[in-house]
C-alpha cells in the first residue's frame, strides 16, 4: 500500500508541475520564459 500510495503522490506532483507550466507558458508570452518551462517540463 506504501508503494502504491508513493506512485500517486508522484503522479500527481507530476500533473501538478506540467499545469504549473502550461500556465506560465500562457500567461507569460514572451519567449523567455519558454526555455524555463521547457527545461522544467524535462
Amino acid at each position: 500500500m506504501t508503494q502504491s500510495f508513493t506512485a500517486a503522490v508522484r503522479l500527481a506532483d507530476a500533473l501538478h508541475r506540467a499545469a504549473a507550466c502550461v500556465a506560465n507558458g500562457l500567461n507569460n508570452r514572451n519567449g523567455n520564459n519558454n526555455r524555463l518551462t521547457g527545461r522544467a517540463i524535462a
